[in-house]
Formats: structure tokens, C-alpha cells, sequence
């Protein structure tokens, strides 16, 4: 993109803002980086509600180990299975067990969550039985139900949601500051530029040769001072 040319008594009042416009851009840059910090946290809340669905219709906390006289055992089994395969599986594994009850709250190919309730006195002889199927018990956490979760990961990916509208709000409320960054971006290029030149620049003990440029309109009169001062 060429560069706008400007007086020169412009450029120097226009380089007396550069702070001014450093600062806008580093505002920038930090509202950027939160914006990308709250879409991060956006995966991280949609992961979580996405990985409760399967346990939807559980309407007790994951966490729930039982009462005084019962064990419940909540968790999950690494294949498809059928309350009534489940209930069949307890009949012909633990015959004499009466006081019991199996329920599957989902079940995929690959995964299938149950709840299972017993009397204390024979939570062993269950939780043996459940292992022997692979069973994994829900991990402890928050006593929170699982619509109550999902509810609060939801919640909190649209407060994230309206915090990035607002950060962006921001960015956009920062453009009156565009020529000034535009200004500074040429300033800093210049700058940059000008030490480049030097390092490049030829030098002896009567002899020095650099390059560099010059507004078009000015060439032929800087040629002409130039050839005056040196012939």
C-alpha cells in the first residue's frame, strides 16, 4: 500500500500522537487476546455440556453414593446394553438378591449409563459383579444434577458470548483512531527505514554512498541542491 504524503509540519504534529496511538494499538492487541482467551473458554463449556448429554435423563448428582441403608451405584459401561439385559445379568449372576433396581439412563454403541441401588449389605457382591461388566463409577464433583449443569454451561457460554459482542464493540469504538495508527505504522516503517539505510550505508575516509528516497516532486530540486553543494 504506498504511503500518504504529507507537509512536513504535518508529520511533525502527527508524530507528537504516536504514543497516544501506541497505546490505542496495545488496547487492541489486549481486547484481541481476551476475545481469543473467552472463545477458548466457549470450546471448553461446549465440550463439558456436550459430554453430559448422554447422562440428561440422570436425575440425581453423578456423585450420589447412597443412604443410610443403601448403596446407589452410578456410572457407566464401555458397551450397549438394555434394562433388561442389565436386570437379567443380576438374576442369573446373584439369584438370591431381591432388593435391587437397575436403571439405564442412555445407551449408545460405545457407552451405556446406568444407575444401580442396593441394600448396603450387598453393595460387595453388586460392585463385584458390575466390575466383572467393565463398569467405571461416575467421578466425584459438585452435588449438582446433570439439567443443572448443562444449565450452567449454558449460561455461561452466552455471558462469554455477550462479553465477546462487547469486547468487539470496543475494537470498533477504537477506529476513530485509524489514521492515527495508519500514521504510526509509516512512522515506525520510516524509522526502521532510516537505520536499515545505515547499516547499508557505504563509508570512507572521503567517500560515502547510501540509498534511499525522496517525494517524487522534490527529486529534481534536491538533485540540483545536492550537485550545487558537491561541484
Amino acid at each position: 500500500m504506498p504511503r500518504k504524503e504529507v507537509e512536513l509540519s504535518d508529520f511533525y504534529e502527527e508524530s507528537e500522537k504516536t504514543d497516544v496511538a501506541m497505546a490505542k494499538c496495545r488496547e487492541i492487541i489486549d481486547i484481541k487476546k481476551e476475545i481469543a482467551d473467552k472463545k477458548a473458554d466457549i470450546i471448553r463449556e461446549q465440550t463439558a455440556r456436550e459430554a453430559l448429554i448422554p447422562w440428561e435423563r440422570l436425575d440425581i448428582p453423578p456423585n450420589t453414593m447412597g443412604t443410610r441403608h443403601t448403596e446407589v451405584f452410578v456410572g457407566s459401561l464401555p458397551d450397549e446394553c438394555t434394562e433388561e439385559a442389565l436386570k437379567a445379568g443380576f438374576a442369573a449372576a446373584l439369584p438370591d438378591l431381591t432388593a435391587l433396581d437397575c436403571e439405564v439412563v442412555s445407551s449408545s454403541n460405545t457407552q451405556s449409563i446406568i444407575v444401580v441401588i442396593c441394600l448396603k449389605k450387598d453393595s460387595r457382591r453388586v460392585y463385584d459383579y458390575l466390575r466383572s461388566l467393565n463398569f467405571v463409577r461416575a467421578s466425584g464433583g459438585d452435588n449438582e444434577n446433570i439439567k443443572a449443569a448443562m444449565e450452567r454451561h449454558g449460561k455461561n457460554i452466552e455471558a462469554l458470548s455477550s462479553d465477546i459482542d462487547g469486547d468487539e464493540e470496543k475494537i470498533r469504538e477504537l477506529s476513530s483512531y485509524r489514521e492515527d495508527i495508519d500514521f504510526l505504522i509509516d512512522f515506525l516503517t520510516i524509522r526502521k527505514d532510516k537505520y536499515e539505510a545505515f547499516k547499508k550505508m557505504s563509508l570512507s575516509r572521503n567517500v560515502f554512498y547510501f540509498e534511499g528516497y525522496i517525494p517524487e516532486r522534490y527529486c529534481e530540486k534536491r538533485s540540483k541542491a545536492l550537485k550545487r553543494g558537491l561541484l
